[in-house]
Order: C-alpha cells, then structure tokens, then sequence
C-alpha cells in the first residue's frame, strides 16, 4: 500500500495511423505554406527540401522504400554536377513514387 506508483493509473497508447517519416512529414508542411509560386519561391522551397532531407540519414534500417526511393531520387538532383541534365528523368521518377507511394497508403493496416 505504501508504493504509491503501483496505485497510480497507467494508460498506454499508440497511433492507429502511423506517424509520417519525419523528413517527409517536414516537407510537407514546407510545400503547405501558402505563398507565390515565382522562381524565387520555388528556387528557395528545393533548397529548403534538400536541406531538410540532407539532415536525415541517408539510409535507415526503419526507413519504408517508398521514402527511401524519394530521398534517393532528390539527393540524386543534390548531388549532381548539372542537375538539370537529370531534371526531367528525375522528376519522371518522382511521379512514379509519388504512384506507389499512394498505392501503398490504400493497403489496409495490420494490427497484431
């Protein structure tokens, strides 16, 4: 009767829903700032993403593929000599993932 911790209400949670990777969860709330869409301000949000994902690992064991594959594909613009020789490939590449990465969100959850 005397531990008072044994007494005490214990209340454990976790997130039905996943939280997003943190470098992804980052840039979307840089591309949700409202703003104009001039050269300037697109110029400024890509430096802004690559720094964000600059900061992250490069690879992590907890990493899903899907973001994996996005990180990889703008670190590839990153770290290019001439990216806009890649530009178009690149961009091309996102789309794809941005396609699988939607598909994989519609994938039910698996509770254990």
């Amino acid at each position: 009767m005397e531990e008072k911790e044994q007494w005490e209400k214990r209340t454990y949670s976790f997130p039905f829903y996943p939280a997003p990777p943190t470098g992804v969860d980052q840039i979307k709330q840089l591309l949700n700032v409202p703003g104009k869409y001039s050269s300037a301000h697109m110029t400024k949000t890509l430096a802004e993403i690559y720094d964000i994902i600059n900061q992250r690992p490069e690879t992590s064991s907890t990493r899903d593929k899907v973001t994996q594959m996005l990180y990889d594909s703008i670190l590839s613009l990153f770290k290019h000599a001439e990216p806009e020789q890649i530009c178009e490939q690149q961009v091309e590449h996102l789309i794809t993932i941005k396609k699988e990465f939607f598909k994989e969100n519609q994938q039910p959850i698996a509770v254990y």
